[in-house]
């Protein structure tokens, strides 16, 4: 299952009736204010979708967290 960040971008809050209808067809990982992170497949998450103008799916990205503590670039002579 791939997992995917369902975002409102309409006026004001999210409808309660659509986050309730978001949990009965798709699992909830995760939320937030405006905000879902579901498991799901590419075509449910796309159906789901359809049906709820509004929303926006994106498709979650891992973005890595680059080293920040100094390294030597070669040996002290």
């Amino acid at each position: 299952m791939t997992r995917y960040v369902l975002r409102y971008c309409g006026p004001g809050r999210a409808p309660v009736g659509e986050v309730a209808h978001i949990e009965r067809s798709l699992r909830v990982v995760d939320r937030a204010p405006g905000m879902l992170l579901v498991e799901g497949s590419g075509p449910g998450v796309s159906r789901v979708m359809a049906g709820l103008p509004g929303w926006v799916a994106a498709e979650e990205a891992a973005i890595p967290v680059p080293a920040t503590h100094p390294t030597l670039q070669r040996r002290p002579a």
